[in-house]
C-alpha cells in the first residue's frame, strides 16, 4: 500500500487553502497581540481563526493533528485568562506549533503517511506549557480497519452467565501480572500477555478481536524487551487495563 493510499488527501485539499489561511490569520493577529498585549481584539481574532482551522480538520479524518489543534487552542484560552503566560516564549511556541500543523499538511498532500506522532514534540511542548502531561498514546490513532488473521480453529463460545466471571478472571490475571511488571518482574508481561490473548480468543467478530489482536503485539514486544519499560508503557498498561474493564461493564 503507498502512502497516499493510507489517507484520502481528497477531503483534505478540498479545505487545505482555508486551512492555510486561517492559520496564517492566527498568527498574525497573534504577532499583533505580543506586540501589544493590551490589544485583546487580536487575541479574539488568533482565537477565532485557529478554531476555525480546527474545525476544518475535524472534519476530514485527521483525528491526531486535531488533538494538537485542541491542545493549542486551549494554550491561547490559557493566554487570555492568565497574563503569566503573555510571554515571548509561549507566543514563539504557538507560532512554531501553527507552522508544525502546517508543515505536516503540506507533506500529506505530497504523499507522505498520516503519522501524527511526528508531531509528539510540538504536542509536548504545548501540554506542557498547560501545565499539564503528554503521552504519545494521545497522538496515536491506529487504523482497526484491518482486520486480524482468521483464527485456525473456532473460539469455543461461553456459555450464558459465564462471560463475567471469565472476563473477571482474565482481568485479574492482567492485573498480576502488570504488578509484577512494574517489581521489574519479567514474567508480569507474559502474564498480562496471556490474559489478553484469552480475551481475543473469545472474541467473535473479527471487529471486536482487533484491539485485542494489536494489543498482543505491544505485549510480544514488551515480554521481549524490544520496549524499555518506561512511564509510557506503563501508562499504556494501564489503558489496556482500563478496556478490559469497559469490556467487563459492557
Amino acid at each position: 500500500m503507498t502512502a497516499r493510499a493510507d489517507f484520502d488527501v481528497g477531503p483534505l485539499s478540498w479545505v487545505k487553502g482555508e486551512i492555510d489561511n486561517a492559520i496564517q490569520r492566527a498568527q498574525e493577529a497573534l504577532r499583533a497581540f505580543a506586540a501589544n498585549s493590551a490589544d485583546a481584539a487580536q487575541l479574539k481574532s488568533s482565537q477565532s481563526h485557529l478554531h476555525q482551522a480546527h474545525g476544518a480538520l475535524s472534519i476530514v479524518g485527521l483525528e491526531g493533528i486535531t488533538r494538537v489543534s485542541e491542545e493549542l487552542e486551549g494554550l491561547l484560552d490559557g493566554i487570555e485568562k492568565e497574563a503569566s503566560l503573555r510571554k515571548s516564549e509561549v507566543f514563539r511556541l504557538v507560532e512554531r506549533a501553527l507552522n508544525g500543523i502546517r508543515t505536516y499538511l503540506d507533506q500529506l498532500m505530497a504523499g507522505n503517511p498520516n503519522q501524527p506522532l511526528r508531531l509528539y514534540a510540538l504536542y509536548r511542548d504545548v501540554v506542557t506549557a498547560r501545565g499539564g502531561h503528554a503521552d504519545p498514546t494521545d497522538l496515536y490513532y491506529p487504523n482497526l480497519t484491518f482486520r486480524p488473521p482468521k483464527r485456525d480453529r473456532l473460539a469455543g463460545a461461553l456459555r450464558v452467565g459465564e462471560t463475567d466471571k471469565y472476563l473477571r478472571e482474565q482481568r485479574g490475571r492482567y492485573q498480576r501480572g502488570f504488578l509484577k511488571w512494574l517489581k521489574n518482574d519479567a514474567s508480569g508481561a507474559e502474564d498480562m500477555r496471556a490474559a489478553i490473548e484469552a480475551i481475543e480468543a473469545a472474541q467473535g467478530p473479527t471487529s471486536q478481536r482487533a484491539f485485542w489482536w494489536v494489543s498482543l503485539a505491544f505485549f510480544d514486544a514488551l515480554a521481549h524487551k524490544a520496549l524499555p519499560q518506561d512511564l509510557d508503557a506503563k501508562h499504556l498498561c494501564n489503558r489496556i487495563e482500563q478496556q478490559i474493564k469497559r469490556l467487563l461493564e459492557g
